[in-house]
Order: C-alpha cells, then sequence, then structure tokens
C-alpha cells in the first residue's frame, strides 16, 4: 500500500473508534445517584437492588418487544454499527433506568446525588 493510503486508513478507523467511543458514553447510567432506604438496615438492600434490576430489565426487553433473555446482565444486546441503533439502545437504555428507578421509589427508597 502506499504511504497515502495507509494515512488515509488510519484517519479512517480513528474517526470510527472516535465515534464509536463516543457513542457508548451515551449509554453509561447516571453514576451520580445512589439509593438509600430511611427504615430498612443496609444489609436488605441488595436483595431490592437486584429485584429492581431484574424487573427493569424485563421491562426494556417489552418495550423493545424482545423474548426475556435468559441470563440476567444489564448490558442491551445489539451493536454500535449504525446512528440508528446507537439511538435505539440509548431510548432503550434510559427506559430501563426510568424503570428501575420507578422500582426503587415504589420499595421506599429514595435517591441520593453523590
Amino acid at each position: 500500500m502506499s504511504g497515502t493510503m495507509n494515512r488515509r486508513l488510519v484517519i479512517m478507523f480513528g474517526v470510527i473508534a472516535i465515534g464509536i467511543g463516543g457513542l457508548s458514553g451515551c449509554t453509561k447510567r447516571n453514576a451520580n445517584v445512589n439509593w438509600q432506604h430511611p427504615t430498612l438496615p443496609k444489609e436488605e438492600w441488595a436483595a431490592d437492588f437486584g429485584e429492581c434490576r431484574r424487573y427493569a430489565r424485563r421491562e426494556m426487553e417489552r418495550e423493545a418487544g424482545l423474548p426475556a433473555m435468559g441470563a440476567p446482565t444489564d448490558n442491551i444486546g445489539g451493536g454500535t454499527s449504525s446512528f440508528n441503533s446507537s439511538m435505539n439502545k440509548y431510548h432503550l437504555q434510559k427506559y430501563q433506568d426510568k424503570a428501575f428507578a420507578d422500582c426503587m421509589r415504589r420499595l421506599g427508597y429514595v435517591p441520593i446525588s453523590k
């Protein structure tokens, strides 16, 4: 390959890497919120967190029209190969985050900013 072609490839891969990195930042959870319960001991919080994560996951899958997934994870499947799939992933993550927050509030937890 010629030097010009090599430079173009390096620039192209750099732009793609920056774009994907920027889009993946859009799906990160709000790390500035903790949840606390005013009356329950901290030892009991983990079970409620897990229950709300599972609930939120099921709600997101229902919203997306996906069949229930076997393995419980917080990640949404699918790639970031296009703008539309990235935006859909972002929308579904926001939907899942809202379902989690609603569940935590129903159980009596309050959000505490870090």
